[in-house]
């Protein structure tokens, strides 16, 4: 075993014996650890078990006890240490616990990165505004972590596959942002208390928090969710969203499974971004608010459970592809005046849906395959300014018997003599209608020879 005393010098000092030292004692007096080129003071003494620091020891610069795969634990308690560099104690893999001062301020980047035996961090006697990037990434064994009042910001991945934290409380912070990954694959988390200061959640922020049960957004200023940002949460039940909130984000929701409500009708909600509450498949009710203009591809795709969806007092212009696809216990589906589009698959495989109303819309293109697969649906009023039916748009719509058509519908499918619109739409004898143009008379003649039963054209 070799003692070794730190009494200035940085690195170099250290480094003769850097393999050796087992234990280290950083002499009164010594205000910093400063890093030197690439390295910090105390890099990769892997054999480090014990790390006596002074009290007059105000910061530990980067890196500093990087790899020391052996230090069990750290106390600046009685330090003056305002600052923890970055990388200063990732990696120390065997570290148990690290009790941190009341004077500490900000902890850098990486700073406890991989110390996976880490159990816990009390911040609370600290005055930290910053918690960086990826600061507490992958201490797989953190149970708990308590932050301080004074905390501001929560940096990128901060927090990331601490895998049996069970709670993260922030109710007294003035935590303004949450940071892209902060606590991506905590798998036991179960409570999450945000705090009322709380203005946007970035990507990723609770990704993969599987024993998620609630989050309760109310009292915060959220105005944004970021992609992903509670995607994988499957064991969510309630998400609460506030009066602020102005866009959801792709995937924000992504397979929160056990999901059964979402309430957007106090928010300003104008975007639900692609895939937002995909696969959750316990949906039964989505309320949707006055000033939403658009809904993204697959949005609300796979709600196996939602019932209806009434866009009739929004503002949406556009539903996106695949928006609610295999929707299977749809029954209605009210559209909005402002609607000028339905993208592919919209509302492929609705197998319940029955009736669809566009006559008061201003849809132009019912997009490939929109309608498709929806065997019980039997009344469809296109609107006056649709002029295009896509490939598959009712293939399978097998008990819709006649559809008024306008004359401005001139294309159907890739082009006018394109794929069947009207595939397996077995009991359709009727397109009501009229059109001088010779293209379209022909094609839908082609469909009069398709079919057994009489099938009218006029």
């Amino acid at each position: 075993m070799v003692k070794f005393t730190y009494t200035g010098g940085g690195e170099a000092s250290v480094r003769p014996h850097r393999d050796s030292i087992t234990e280290v004692v950083v002499a009164e007096g010594v205000k910093d650890l400063p890093k030197e080129g690439c390295y910090g003071v105390f890099y990769g003494c892997g054999e480090m078990t014990e790390a006596t620091l002074p009290s007059t020891l105000e910061s530990i610069g980067e890196w500093a006890f990087y790899k020391c795969g052996q230090l069990r634990e750290v106390d600046l308690s009685k330090t003056k240490v305002t600052t923890i560099g970055r990388g200063a104690f990732s990696q120390c893999g065997k570290m148990t616990e690290a009790t941190l001062p009341s004077t500490l301020e900000s902890i850098g980047e990486y700073a406890f990165g991989g110390c996976g035996q880490l159990r816990e961090v009390d911040l609370s006697k600290t005055k930290v505004t910053t918690i960086g990037k990826g600061a507490f990434q992958e201490c797989g064994e953190m149970t708990e972590a308590t932050l301080p009042s004074t905390l501001e910001s929560i940096g990128k991945a901060a927090f990331r596959k601490c895998g049996q934290l069970r709670e993260v409380d922030l109710s007294k912070t003035k935590v303004t942002t949450i940071g892209d990954g902060a606590f991506w694959g905590c798998g036991e988390m179960t409570e999450a208390t945000l705090p009322s200061t709380l203005e946007s959640i970035s990507e990723y922020a609770f990704k993969g928090c599987g024993q998620l049960r609630e989050v309760d957004l109310s009292k915060t200023k959220v105005t944004t969710m970021g992609l992903g940002a509670f995607a994988g949460c499957g064991k969510m039940t309630e998400a609460t969203l506030p009066s602020t909130l102005e866009s959801i984000g792709k995937y924000a929701f992504l397979m929160c499974g056990q999901l059964r409500e979402v309430d957007l009708s106090k928010t300003k909600v104008t975007t639900i971004g692609e895939g937002a509450f995909q696969e959750c498949g316990e949906m039964t009710e989505a309320t949707l608010p006055s000033t939403l203009e658009s809904i993204g591809e697959q949005a609300f795709r796979l709600c196996g459970q939602l019932r209806e969806v009434d866009l009739s007092k929004t503002k949406v212009t556009t539903i996106g592809e695949g928006a609610f696809q295999e929707c299977g216990e749809m029954t209605e589906a009210t559209l909005p005046s402002t609607l000028e589009s339905i993208g592919g698959g919209a509302f492929d495989q609705c197998g319940q849906l029955r009736e669809v109303d566009l006559s008061k819309t201003k849809v132009t293109t019912i997009g490939k395959g929109a309608f498709q697969a929806c065997p019980l649906l039997q009344s469809v009023t296109l609107s006056p300014h649709t002029t295009e039916l896509g490939n598959q748009a009712f293939d399978g719509c097998k008990v819709l018997s006649s559809l008024p058509l306008s004359p401005n519908v001139t294309k159907f499918g890739d082009d006018v003599f394109g794929s069947d619109v009207f595939q397996n739409c077995t009991k359709l004898h009727e397109l009501a209608g009229s059109s001088s143009d010779d293209a379209v008379i022909a094609y839908l003649r082609s469909q009069v020879s398709r079919r057994a039963k009489p099938f009218c054209i006029y």
